[in-house]
Formats: C-alpha cells, sequence, structure tokens
C-alpha cells in the first residue's frame, strides 16, 4: 500500500516502488504457475498407454447384424507382471478375473486392463474356470489338481470355504456317488451352480449354493431316464446357463450340447473345431442388434471366437491364429461385461486378455466418436481430459496475467495529467482506467477513460465499489487518498502515479 500526499517525489526513496514490483511480480507468479500447468499437461499425455491398433471383426457377423466386433485392446499392459497361462475370464461391472493357472492364482483387473489385486493365494493349485454370483458376491474357482470348486468373495477376495457336493435328502436320482472332479461351471441367476465333472461318469451336476445336488445332467444314465435320449458327454469342458437353456462344450466329441434349465435334452451342434468358453451375450439390450441372446464360442482349434443366434447358427467369427493385436491363440474362455457391450477373450496362448467391443457396422457413430471410442479403449480419455484441463487453466493464469493494469481515476487527477500532456502517452500501454458514471458526467474526459458501472446509484459508494475491485486509485484528493489507504489500496496522485509507474528503476 503506497501512502502518499500531494507533490510527494521519489525522495521517499525505492519503498515508493513496491506496488510497481508487487503487479509485476503477480503476473511472473501467474505465468510461472501456467508453465507449470503446462508442463503437468505434456506429463499427461506422455504417461497415457500406448494406443492399440484397431482389428477389424471378420466373417459375416456384420452382414447378419447391425454391429461387428471390434479389437479393443489386450492386458497386461507391456512391462507390467505377465500372465503365464491365462486360461478363464469372468467379467464383473469394473473387475476382470482373470484365471492364471501357471501360477496357482486369480488376477484381478480393472475395465481398463490395470492390475488391481491377486485372489488365491496359498489356497489353489490348479485353478481353471470361475463363474460369479453376482447377487452373493461370490466367485466359484475350479481347481483341477485340487479336484474342488472353491468360493471366494468377489469383494475382498476372502475365502468363504469349498463347494462340497451332497445328496438331497430325497435322493438325488442318477447322481450315484458325491467324488467329482469339477471343470467347467457357472452360476444361473437362481444361485444354482452348473459344474461339469469329469471324474468318471462325464456329466454335468446342478447344485445349491450349499452345494445339495438337484440333478445330474448329461450322463447317459441321467438322459436316458430324463428325456428318453442318452447324450453321453465326453470331456465336458465350458458351461453357460442363458436364460432358458444350457449351453456345454462337449470337447472330446467335437460338439456343443444345448439342455433346458431343467435338464431336458435340447439339441445337439456340431462344430469343427474345439469349443471350449462359452457365453451369452443379451441381444438388443447391448446393442447388438439382435432380437434374443446370442452366443460366443471360444475355440481353440481354429483359433477363434464363433458367433452364434440362439438356434445354433454361426453368424460369424473374428480373431484368427497369430500373435497380433486382435489375433488369438489357443483361446480358451469368453465373457461378457454386464450389459454385454464388451467383451473379454482369454487368449491363453499368448498369455494375455483381448477385450472387444460391439461397434456400428455402418459407422454412424461418426469421427468423435470413433476417436472418444478408441482413446477410452486404451483407458486414454482421462489422461486426455486431465491434459485439457491443465491446458484451459494454465490459458486462463496467462491471459489474467497479460491483462492490462486496471487505475480507477477521478476528475481531478485526469485534469492534472491532462494538462501536463500526459493522458495521451499513457493510452495503449498495458494500463486501463476507470471511472465511475457520476464522475464521468460531471467532468469531460478522454475517450481513453471508462465508465464502469458497479450498479450502485450513490457515488460514493459507487467509487468504493470500484476501487475495492480493482485495488488502485488515482485522485489529488487527500481525503479520499487517506479513506482508501485505510481500506487497503494502492493510492497515487499524478506526480507519484508518474515517478512509479513511469520510470525504470
Amino acid at each position: 500500500m503506497a501512502h502518499v500526499a500531494p507533490g510527494e517525489t521519489s525522495d521517499t526513496g525505492w519503498k515508493r516502488f513496491l506496488p510497481r514490483y508487487r503487479y509485476q511480480r503477480r503476473r511472473y507468479i501467474l505465468c510461472g504457475v501456467a508453465l507449470t500447468l503446462v508442463a503437468l499437461a505434456a506429463l499427461a499425455l506422455a504417461l497415457m498407454p500406448p494406443t492399440q491398433a484397431s482389428v477389424p471383426g471378420v466373417g459375416g457377423i456384420s452382414d447378419a447384424l447391425r454391429v461387428r466386433p471390434q479389437y479393443a485392446f489386450s492386458f497386461p499392459a507391456s512391462g507390467a507382471q505377465p500372465l503365464i497361462r491365462p486360461i478363464s475370464v469372468v467379467a464383473a461391472k469394473d473387475r476382470v478375473y482373470v484365471v492364471d493357472s501357471g501360477v496357482g492364482l486369480i488376477r484381478v483387473f480393472d475395465d481398463r486392463g490395470v492390475d488391481r489385486a491377486v485372489i488365491g493365494s496359498g489356497t489353489l493349485d490348479v485353478p481353471v474356470y470361475a463363474a460369479r454370483d453376482a447377487a452373493r458376491g461370490i466367485l466359484y474357482v475350479t481347481d483341477r489338481k485340487l479336484a474342488t470348486v472353491f468360493r471366494f468373495d468377489e469383494t475382498d477376495g476372502s475365502l468363504l470355504g469349498p463347494l462340497v457336493p451332497k445328496p438331497a435328502t430325497e435322493g438325488t436320482g442318477s447322481a450315484e456317488s458325491t467324488a467329482w472332479a469339477p471343470l467347467g461351471i457357472d452360476v444361473a441367476d437362481d444361485g444354482t451352480v452348473w459344474v461339469s465333472d469329469v471324474l468318471a461318469r462325464h456329466r454335468v451336476l446342478v447344485v445349491e449354493p450349499d452345494g445339495t445336488i438337484v440333478r445330474e445332467v448329461g450322463g447317459a444314465q441321467a438322459a436316458g431316464e430324463t428325456t428318453g435320449v442318452a447324450v453321453a458327454l465326453d470331456y465336458p469342458n465350458g458351461v453357460s446357463v442363458g436364460a432358458n437353456e444350457v449351453w456345454v462344450s462337449d470337447s472330446n466329441n467335437r460338439r456343443v450340447v444345448v439342455f433346458g434349465r431343467d435338464g431336458s435334452f435340447r439339441r445337439v451342434l456340431n462344430v469343427d473345431g474345439l469349443a471350449r468358453g462359452i457365453d451369452f451375450v443379451p441381444g438388443e439390450s447391448a446393442g447388438t442388434g439382435a432380437d434374443s441372446e446370442l452366443v460366443v464360442v471360444a475355440d481353440a482349434l481354429a483359433q477363434d471366437i464363433a458367433v452364434w443366434d440362439a438356434s445354433g447358427e454361426v453368424l460369424g467369427r473374428f480373431g484368427g491364429p497369430g500373435p497380433s493385436a486382435g489375433q488369438l491363440a489357443f483361446p480358451n474362455d469368453v465373457d461378457s461385461d454386464v450389459d454385454g457391450r464388451r467383451l473379454y477373450v482369454a487368449d491363453t496362448g499368448n498369455r494375455r486378455v483381448q477385450a472387444w467391443i460391439w461397434t456400428d457396422a455402418t459407422g454412424s457413430r461418426g469421427p468423435l466418436g470413433t476417436l472418444v471410442q478408441s482413446l477410452d479403449a486404451s483407458g486414454r480419455v482421462p489422461y486426455v481430459l486431465v491434459a485439457i484441463v491443465l491446458v484451459l487453466v494454465a490459458v486462463g493464469l496467462v491471459v489474467t496475467a497479460l491483462a492490462p493494469l486496471t487505475f480507477v481515476v477521478t476528475a481531478d487527477v485526469v485534469a492534472t495529467m491532462t494538462q501536463r500532456g500526459r493522458m495521451a502517452r499513457l493510452a495503449g500501454r498495458g494500463r486501463r482506467f476507470v471511472t465511475t458514471p457520476a464522475i464521468a458526467e460531471a467532468a469531460v474526459l478522454p475517450a481513453s477513460i471508462v465508465v464502469e458501472d458497479s450498479g450502485i446509484d450513490e457515488p460514493g459508494e459507487a467509487l468504493r465499489a470500484l476501487v475495492r475491485r480493482h485495488r488502485i486509485l488515482l485522485t489529488e484528493d487527500p481525503l479520499l487518498m487517506r479513506d482508501f489507504q485505510a481500506g487497503g489500496a494502492d493510492v497515487f496522485n499524478a506526480t507519484t502515479f508518474a515517478e512509479v509507474f513511469n520510470r525504470r528503476r
């Protein structure tokens, strides 16, 4: 704050220049902060995950539907802890569970493929397939070596204990023994657990969450008793429970066997390759353009993913053998997220998990939608948004720093400066002069002085409002000087203004 009186000169010393230095320092600080923000924006862009090449879906899927599968990204990212043998994948709302049988663990990733946690350390030996009971928050995992189905809390990963099959109170029909070698697994919406058993009879057991056996499906005896059709399974692998049907990949017979939810035999679908993991994808609700459920099947022999309609007609295939982005090597499982818009594939041979999305086959989403989708697929959108915000804030700071310094003036100081021929020379020098409507009406002022209306009618209060806003007053009135100096403003008369702001020190 400058304390001045009319007629003061530079003899008062260097302290007179403190206001000028303070405003200059403020500009330097704002520009310095802006440069720092720009540097942080550049750092955010440098830390973005690398873009993944887009690989289009193959086959005739887009001919049958309004969409086609589009490769999005793979994980873990380069440099992260690698997967050894990712054999099964289960997708939740914001998590992806990957069964890595090579190390006996379940790796938990977020939906961008970032490693978050592990489940089953010290418990699992050779885990194979997993399934989740979303309603109860339970993650089921089959262990091939331990011949056990383990249950984990899907939120914190704690072990809830094994799922032990036991006979029903009134008998279990054709289930002669509770000994099993569980392999494939899925959970129905009613909480029943469907487990393929490859110990002796090669069957599918349906059990309650407490382990009570409900029925046996697919064993020769069970099929004969239920439907009169003997459907002997040979190494049933993947099991997937849909809204009305259950599909079982009957691996050694190179086919998919379809049962009703009541265990009744429906039909057999022959497979040229080797079906493993199976998943039902909702139709119209997932944006696939299908009126009913679609079925995606991981074909380990063809090394691709087949898309079937509910009747078993193959609509098309995508993937194909190879190590590149969007190519597969002996895929073993596939699962969709909760709304069916993203597919995750356990690309076992390439030691990774791939994410695919359903994209508009006509390209009607437009360039911006395609760009955002491409960025988001690799988890780049948050980095880009942070960089944009930082740059915008930096631009705002620079604009503020370079804005003209605003002085509130009264008529007397304008008259003095005009007489001395200084007003004309001050125009356009990074300074802005404003005054109140009352002062402008009472005096003839140069055009360079802007009338700024604060919305206050009383002249004294209007002047006070302007000074509070801009913090600098130019006046020759000693009473105004003392009043506004006491309020914390920087106050100058014509002489001290010229001394402080028009000379170099």
